[in-house]
C-alpha cells in the first residue's frame, strides 16, 4: 500500500513542478514605488551593490528566478532576448534567490548574457512579497512600478518611450569570456554569511508550489498540523521531523498513523526528486555546485531518517574532489 502511495505522491509531485506557470505571486505593485533591491554580488556587468536609484532614468526590469525552479528556466530564453533587444535602452536584472556557482554554471551552459544580482538570502524577493517564482516587474524610469508579472515587449517600449531613452548608458552586454564586473565587491557579504539585522525569508516556491503542496498532503489530522506550513515552503525536512515523531501506534490514534507514514512518503519522494536536480548539475558539469547543494540538503533534512545517508553522500562527494584537486582541503 504504501508503494502504491508513493507512486501516486510522485505522479502529483512531477506534475506540480511540470505545471505552466499560470500566474505569479508577489505583491502587486502597480504605480507604486518600487521597493529597494539588494545585490549581494552582481554578475555580468551589474555593479555588486547597485541600486534601483543608480538607475533612474531608464526602466528597469526585474526576473526573480532560482536555478532548480522549472517555470523559472522556461521563462528565462524569453527574458533573454528581450534583454538583447531592449537591453541598451532598458536596465534588464535577474534577480538570483541562489548562489553565484548554481547562477553561472547555468549562463555559461545556456549561452545568456543578461545581468545578475544574487540575492542568496532572497532579501529583494521578501521585500516584494514574493512567494511563488518566477516573477517580474516593470519599473519606470521614476521609479514607479508599471506592470506585475506581465512584462511585454510594447510595455517595455512605451517606457522606453516615457523615458526619452535613446543611446545605451552603460554596457549591457556582458563580456566574452562571461567574467563579472563587480567594482565594490568589498562590499558584498561572503557567500554563506546572511547579512546582520536582517532575518531570513522563507524558502523559495516554485510556480505549482504553495498551497498546492499542501493540497498534495490529503487531510491532516490536527496533531500533524504543522505539515501544512512546512509544505508550503517546501521545506520537507521539517515535514519528516514532524511526522517522525507521531508513527507510535501506541502513543497516537490510527488516523495520526496512517497520515504520518503517508505524509511520510511523499516528502522521501520529494527528498529523491531533489536529489536527481543535484546530480543533473554533477552531470551538466557544475561539480563544486552539486556539492554545495548537497551541503543544504544535509542541513535541511537535519534530525530526520534521511541526514544520516545524506551525510555519508557528501562525504563521498568531498572526498572524490579532493582526490581531483576540484575543491581544497579546509587548514
Amino acid at each position: 500500500m504504501r508503494r502504491l502511495l508513493a507512486a501516486a505522491a510522485l505522479a502529483v509531485v512531477t506534475s506540480a513542478l511540470l505545471a505552466p506557470h499560470a500566474r505569479a505571486e508577489g505583491r502587486n505593485l502597480t504605480g507604486q514605488p518600487a521597493p529597494e533591491i539588494y545585490v549581494q554580488q552582481g554578475l555580468y556587468t551589474l555593479p555588486t551593490g547597485c541600486t534601483l536609484q543608480s538607475f533612474r532614468g531608464r526602466p528597469v526590469i526585474l526576473k526573480f528566478f532560482f536555478t532548480n525552479c522549472p517555470a523559472c528556466r522556461e521563462s528565462l530564453p524569453d527574458f533573454e532576448r528581450l534583454f538583447r533587444q531592449y537591453g541598451t535602452r532598458a536596465q534588464f536584472i535577474a534577480v538570483a534567490y541562489d548562489n553565484r556557482y548554481a547562477v553561472e554554471s547555468m549562463w555559461r551552459r545556456l549561452g545568456y548574457t543578461m545581468p545578475i544580482a544574487i540575492d542568496e538570502y532572497g532579501l529583494t524577493a521578501q521585500r516584494y512579497g514574493i512567494t511563488t517564482y518566477p516573477t517580474s516587474y516593470l519599473v519606470g524610469a521614476d521609479g514607479v512600478v508599471r506592470s506585475y508579472d506581465v512584462v511585454t515587449a510594447g510595455l517595455i517600449e512605451r517606457e522606453i518611450a516615457r523615458a526619452g531613452v535613446v543611446a545605451p548608458a552603460v554596457a549591457a552586454a556582458a563580456p566574452a569570456s562571461g567574467a563579472s564586473v563587480n567594482p565594490t565587491a568589498s562590499a558584498a557579504p561572503a557567500i554563506g554569511a546572511a547579512p546582520k539585522g536582517l532575518g531570513a525569508p522563507a524558502a523559495p516556491v516554485a510556480a505549482g508550489g504553495g498551497e498546492r503542496n499542501v493540497t498534495e498532503l490529503g487531510e491532516i489530522p490536527p496533531a500533524l498540523a504543522g505539515v501544512a506550513d512546512a509544505a508550503r515552503q517546501n521545506d520537507y525536512g521539517a515535514v519528516l521531523r514532524i511526522v517522525e515523531q507521531h508513527f507510535d501506534d501506541k502513543a497516537e490514534s490510527a488516523e495520526v498513523v496512517r497520515a504520518a507514514h503517508r505524509i511520510e512518503d511523499i516528502a522521501i519522494q520529494r527528498s529523491e526528486r531533489r536529489k536527481l536536480k543535484i546530480q543533473e548539475r554533477w552531470k551538466l558539469g557544475d561539480q563544486r555546485g552539486a556539492y554545495e547543494q548537497i551541503g543544504v540538503m544535509v542541513e535541511d533534512f537535519r534530525g530526520t531518517r534521511l541526514e544520516r545517508p545524506l551525510r555519508e553522500w557528501a562525504d563521498r562527494v568531498k572526498a572524490d574532489l579532493l582526490a581531483r584537486g576540484v575543491i581544497a582541503a579546509a587548514r
